[in-house]
């Protein structure tokens, strides 16, 4: 009798090993799984200052004044964050960037060896996409404020066209090229769910390689912004957004296109409004 029950004692002991194996340890493990947080942001995009020139000898074009850049245009951003531990977050960013005008141009304007005359009508790409890939290291915190650190790297994806509309004359310029950034992120809460925030990446650079270019180019891009957020549901809040993204890079490159003698100096300034919306697991 004794060995029935020892056996019987046995068998409850494997059956419920196999079913905290099956059921429970995997329930825990999703329990425990990172903290992921997905992010749309919607708005619109004014540009408030936006200069280019390419070569010594091109036109230094006012995009705002003369590229038909002084309208609004759609913003759109798309953001992962995944908290692996307490501390420590890594974050995913997409931002297209896509300014698309047609003008009749009031001045001759030459774009490297390119010249288009007086008073022809133009289309004018400006293209340029980055992704971003962010390490953040909670590193100071109180009751109410929490303050990250980190770094993050941006890949860059630039296209710039004038095109005239008769198609007679076109001259591109595309880059792609890495780029470190510092950042800098912190959230205070307020009370009942509202916070408010900021979020900062940022570099200056003049040195090749470190502004991911092939030359000696003096380069900085910066994203900054400021949120108010609140809550929506237990898994969903949203927050208004003031943006800035700007930046630029002057310099020669050694190993310029066909026709073009390498110089650039291209600066933009935007300022973009929108409403973001958050998503956790």
């Amino acid at each position: 009798m004794g060995r029935i029950l020892s056996s019987k004692s046995s068998l409850k002991t494997i059956f419920s090993s196999i079913v905290f194996s099956a059921v429970v340890q995997p329930q825990l493990s999703f329990a425990k799984a990172p903290e992921t947080v997905g992010t749309v942001e919607l708005g619109y995009s004014a540009v408030a200052a936006h200069k280019i020139q390419f070569g010594k000898e091109g036109s230094k074009f006012d995009y705002v004044k003369e590229g038909g850049q002084d309208i609004l245009f759609p913003f759109a951003r798309a953001e992962v964050a995944v908290r692996t531990d307490d501390n420590t977050r890594f974050v995913f960013v997409y931002q297209p960037l896509e300014l698309n005008t047609r003008v009749v141009v009031p001045e001759k304007l030459q774009v490297d060896d390119v010249t288009f005359d007086k008073d022809t009508p133009v289309d004018l790409k400006y293209s340029f996409p980055f992704y971003r890939f962010s390490w953040l290291r909670d590193t100071w915190s109180n009751e109410t404020t929490k303050i990250a650190l980190g770094a993050s790297l941006q890949l860059r994806n630039a296209r710039i066209e004038f095109t005239s509309v008769d198609g007679k004359k076109h001259r591109s310029n595309r880059d792609v090229g890495p780029v470190p950034i510092f950042k800098f992120q912190s959230v205070t809460q307020l009370g009942n769910g509202v916070w408010w925030g900021t979020d900062i990446d940022t570099i200056y650079v003049s040195v090749k390689y470190l502004n991911g270019g092939r030359s000696d180019v003096t380069g900085s891009f910066h994203d900054a912004s400021l949120k108010l957020g609140f809550p929506i549901v237990s898994w969903l809040d949203a927050a208004f957004v003031t943006r800035y993204i700007g930046g630029g890079a002057e310099g020669t490159s050694k190993s310029p296109d066909r026709g073009a003698d390498g110089y650039n100096n291209n600066q933009i300034h935007t300022v973009n409004f929108g409403l973001a919306l958050n998503a956790k697991n």
